[in-house]
């Protein structure tokens, strides 16, 4: 059962109560709960042993917004959960310097060419690898 075009009414069978949900709303946290989860399965993910950059790239998709701070804050949690503070130091340095850059560049007209913000990920991931080695 709906009302217009922003409210939607659940009823619930077992208690027999109906429960209204503002839509803008559910959508918005909906998609918020889906970029945390993907950034924290990208984060998680590792490739010839110890090479992790999936979370940063899905974070740099992701962009300077909410939903880019969310896809940040799973990828931060997947690569805490998946190795040691140690290793996920790097990673988690490489997010906010990816995160920061999208964030402050999102008004500007090169930050929505399609190959700025891989180049970013890109060079904010060899910049953090080439600090690591030290």
């Amino acid at each position: 059962m709906s009302l217009g075009d922003k409210t939607v009414l659940l009823r619930n069978p077992w208690k027999g109560e109906t429960l209204r949900i503002n839509r803008p709303a559910a959508v918005k946290a909906a998609s918020l709960g889906t970029h945390f989860a993907l950034g924290f399965v990208t984060g998680c993910v590792r490739v010839f042993g110890s090479c992790a950059p999936f979370g940063v790239a899905m974070a740099a998709r992701s962009g300077g917004g909410l939903g880019g701070l969310a896809c940040v804050l799973g990828a931060a949690a997947g690569y805490l959960v998946s190795g040691s503070l140690a290793w996920g130091l790097r990673y988690m340095a490489a997010l906010v310097l990816v995160f920061t850059t999208a964030f402050l560049l999102r008004e500007t007209a090169i930050a929505h060419r399609s190959w700025f913000m891989p180049a970013v990920a890109a060079a904010v991931m060899g910049a953090t690898g080439a600090l690591n080695a030290f």
